[in-house]
């Protein structure tokens, strides 16, 4: 079976009931002549030090909490800041993609026209063969220029 654990605050809750109950019967015990006053006074200022050892360890671990948390909130805090980068760079990368997008587009779409412009049409070809025959043509001519 596990022994109980106990928290600091716990321990020296019941030191300062145990230091109370000891105030209250001790000058008894003393007056009875069953306990001597140095006794009695050694007692209790050794149980006073315990409580003031454990005060300050539970002031301790609250100020190592209080930083751990604040080193929490800091990180948490770039964190954030270092995804709101990445996604204003995620955006800027977005926004030059649509607009490269948009330029290859407006090329493309200049070198059909011109190619209609300059629609000929060969015996025996109909409109519609002489059209994708143009806009085969302003397409090759567009990838040329995109490499």
């Amino acid at each position: 079976m596990t022994a109980p654990t106990f928290t600091r605050a716990e321990k020296l809750a019941e030191l300062r009931r145990e230091l109370r109950q000891r105030e209250n019967v001790y000058p008894r015990l003393v007056l009875s002549g069953r306990l001597k006053q140095e006794k009695a006074d050694r007692q209790i200022a050794i149980l006073e030090a315990i409580a003031a050892d454990y005060a300050e360890a539970i002031d301790a671990d609250e100020a190592a909490a209080a930083k751990a948390a604040e080193e929490a909130q800091a990180r948490a805090v770039e964190a954030e800041r270092q995804h709101a980068a990445e996604q204003r760079r995620q955006e800027a990368a977005e926004q030059l993609r649509r607009e490269q997008n948009a330029r290859v587009r407006s090329k493309a779409r200049a070198a059909i026209v011109a190619a209609l412009n300059g629609l000929t049409m060969r015996p025996g070809q109909t409109q519609a063969e002489a059209t994708a025959d143009a806009i085969m043509a302003g397409a090759v001519r567009h990838v040329r220029l995109l490499l």
